[in-house]
């Protein structure tokens, strides 16, 4: 199978064209409302308004926090040569640890201003957001981008726009890990338990966890040289995902502690 059979845009009306990159987000986000106004919220008493002034603060944190963080942790060195590339969101990079940092302070200041708490806007974000990677990955597919470590097994991809070696669909294996797997878990989660952070700590953990895997399979990226345990920076940034995962365990489990006594 060859890239090339896809094409990044999926809608061509005149000169708009609407690309799968995007559809993925508006997809993921259109159902994370859904699944918020219908469930969610009403299960715990939070008002839609609550809803609605989330997914905005969500949008503006994945859009801002992903796109700065692509620029000064994968490609500094164009921001160097060109700062407006910054800004130049069209050309593509969005990194997901950075959309995650801004959707967490995002969420912090929407729960401090309207006096809620952060841990159960943060539980249903790390809830839906393997929904959003899911299609995200499939975008990356279509746009050959993030390509696999090359590789002789049957089912590799050739990616014409990078070589014509074969090599790993990585965001396949990311797409039904980081997605659908990982959605499944929490789904499961949630049902044993409604203790606030939990699926928050549960999503950093074992999306730390399969994200540092699944960099063994994904073309490295090192835009700081070599690093250490020859790491990438992807494997260290879901390590920090994982020790915060770890140190929340604690908090919250420490914190339910207090209350019962």
């Amino acid at each position: 199978m060859r890239s090339e059979w896809f094409d990044p845009v999926a809608i061509q009306i005149g000169p708009l064209a609407i690309r799968w990159y995007g559809l993925a987000y508006f997809t993921g986000i259109i159902i994370g409302y859904l699944v918020g106004k219908h469930w969610y919220f009403p299960s715990r008493n939070l008002s839609l308004q609550l809803l609605d002034k989330m997914m905005t603060a969500v949008i503006l944190g994945i859009i801002l926090g992903g796109r700065i963080g692509a620029v000064f942790i994968y490609h500094f060195d164009h921001f160097l040569k060109d700062p407006i590339w910054l800004f130049k969101i069209w050309q593509g990079g969005m990194a997901f640890h950075g959309a995650l940092m801004g959707v967490l302070i995002a969420l912090a200041i929407l729960a401090w201003r309207e006096r809620c708490s952060f841990w159960v806007l943060s539980d249903f974000v790390c809830l839906m957001a393997p929904v959003g990677i899911f299609f995200g990955r499939i975008a990356n597919f279509i746009n050959g981008e993030l390509v696999g470590r090359v590789t002789d097994v049957s089912w590799a991809i050739v990616f014409p726009h990078v070589d014509h070696l074969p090599r790993h669909p990585s965001q396949l294996y990311e797409a039904l890990s980081e997605g659908v797997l990982l959605f499944l878990l929490l789904i499961f989660i949630n049902h044993l338990t409604r203790r606030e952070g939990v699926l928050s700590a549960v999503f950093l953990f074992f999306y730390g966890i399969i994200r540092f895997i699944m960099e063994y399979f994904r073309e490295p990226e090192n835009p700081f040289g070599a690093m250490w345990f020859g790491w990438d920076m992807g494997q260290w940034l879901s390590f920090l995902m994982i020790l915060a995962a770890c140190a929340l365990f604690w908090h919250r489990g420490l914190k339910q502690t207090h209350q019962s006594t």
